[in-house]
């Protein structure tokens, strides 16, 4: 028997959002259902609410005359699993179909990004804008520029005021990409500040882990660990939390580190795909294994998949730490071509020359 990790204790309201026990519902209520837990997937981390979600769609998966809306939920589960090549078709099968679908482009234009391909990315961003989400488009297209190393000047500051007035629950949203903005104009405390202004107006999982990687990045274990207390336990969390122990000489930081090899071990059991995971599983090796060369294969999977900053730190630094230079070379050249601009990248690149 497994003994599943005790991510979260939030309960999604099956029974309260329609009839529960149909046998076929209808598309409003497989939509509410596919929602639900997709939010609470994105708020706590815990990867189980992403299969909660697809199952809610069942009757819709992989149709291809599904309602547009259901199809779009579709792609938001497969990016959450991290099947993002099945994710991009299923967006542009809904494109071709309801070319104006906003939330369509705007899942797009964040898989173009994670695929480094920026200028597809502004496109899509811009046909945010003309379907009507004028807020959003904004935001998604400041972001690739702000990944292309624009300075963006007081662009900030004016879509946190347009969101006051138009959609404060995007204002977190907007504090936390600055934030990571700021990081890669290597202005650290400045970005902390952003982090802990989005932070204190709505928690998320993935503005906790942006501030405690930084955090650990500027020697702060402790500030680290006080951020995360009240994390989920899930496998992104355990790493930080492993590495701050870690680094303060607590030895907890060992059972934290048992664990997380026991969930690996338990994902290949159950034939989840290990590339999936190949970002935590790179991290472990490097900061909890002292393995370098594992943590080099496992992230050179990982750019295959992924390629947002902190996939470029993990193979940097494992490239350099397993002495592997030609392979080094070959990430200063990808780096040259894809155009992101992150001064803690050319840090690394440094470093590693």
């Amino acid at each position: 028997m497994e003994v599943l990790p005790q991510v979260t204790t939030t309960r999604l309201g099956w029974r309260n959002s329609g009839t529960a026990g149909a046998a076929q519902p209808t598309p409003e209520l497989a939509a509410q259902r596919a929602r639900l837990a997709i939010e609470t997937a994105r708020r706590t981390g815990d990867a189980r609410y992403w299969d909660r979600a697809q199952t809610a769609l069942a009757p819709w998966w992989n149709q291809p005359l599904a309602p547009v809306d259901l199809v779009v939920l579709e792609a938001t589960v497969l990016q959450g699993q991290h099947r993002f090549a099945a994710a991009r078709e299923r967006l542009r099968q809904v494109v071709r179909r309801a070319p104006d679908h906003a939330q369509a482009w705007l899942t797009l234009a964040s898989l173009h990004k994670l695929d480094g391909h920026y200028a597809e990315a502004l496109a899509a961003c811009e046909r945010v804008v003309s379907a009507g989400a004028a807020l959003y488009g904004r935001i998604c297209a400041t972001e690739v520029r702000s990944l292309r190393g624009d300075s963006l000047g007081t662009t900030w500051d004016a879509l946190q005021v347009q969101a006051r007035r138009e959609n404060p629950a995007t204002e977190p949203w907007i504090l936390s990409l600055w934030g990571e903005h700021l990081e890669r104009q290597g202005q650290p405390v400045l970005a902390l500040q952003r982090y802990r202004q989005s932070m204190a107006l709505a928690y998320d999982v993935y503005t906790a882990l942006a501030q405690a990687d930084l955090q650990l990045r500027l020697g702060r274990a402790g500030d680290a660990l006080a951020t995360l207390r009240d994390a989920p336990d899930t496998d992104a969390v355990l790493l930080r939390r492993a590495l701050a122990q870690r680094r303060l000489q607590q030895a907890s930081w060992e059972s934290l580190r048992d664990e997380l090899l026991r969930r690996q071990q338990a994902q290949e059991r159950r034939g989840e795909p290990a590339d999936a995971h190949a970002r935590e599983y790179g991290l472990a090796a490097l900061w909890l294994m002292d393995d370098p060369a594992q943590a080099w294969r496992w992230a050179q999977r990982n750019l295959a998949l992924q390629k947002e900053p902190i996939d470029w730190m993990l193979a940097l630094d494992s490239a350099r730490q397993a002495g592997d230079q030609r392979g080094l070379a070959d990430l200063r050249t990808q780096l040259a071509q894809l155009g992101l601009v992150d001064r803690r990248l050319l840090a690394e690149v440094s470093d590693a020359r």
